[in-house]
C-alpha cells in the first residue's frame, strides 16, 4: 500500500472504546467539535441508501430471470 495515511474509517466511539484501542488509534475528532459532521452522516446515509436500493433492484432482476414462464 503506497499511502497508509489515505485509509478512512468512521465510527461512533466512547471515551471506553478509545482507551480500549489505545495508543494505536492515532485521530480522534469529537463530534460535537467536528466542523460539518451532521452533512457528513446525511451523506453517509445516503451512499448506504443508494447500495441497498441498487441492490434490491439486482435482486428483482435476478428473481424475474430465474422464476419459470407461465405458460396459459
Amino acid at each position: 500500500m503506497k499511502d497508509n495515511k489515505r485509509i478512512v474509517a468512521i465510527a461512533l466511539l466512547t471515551e471506553f472504546d478509545l482507551e480500549r484501542l489505545g495508543e494505536g488509534f492515532s485521530r480522534a475528532w469529537p463530534a460535537d467539535s467536528s466542523p460539518c459532521f451532521g452533512e457528513l452522516l446525511t451523506q453517509i446515509d445516503a451512499a448506504d441508501r443508494e447500495m441497498w436500493q441498487a441492490r434490491d433492484r439486482e435482486q428483482l432482476i435476478v428473481t424475474q430471470r430465474t422464476e419459470p414462464q407461465r405458460r396459459g
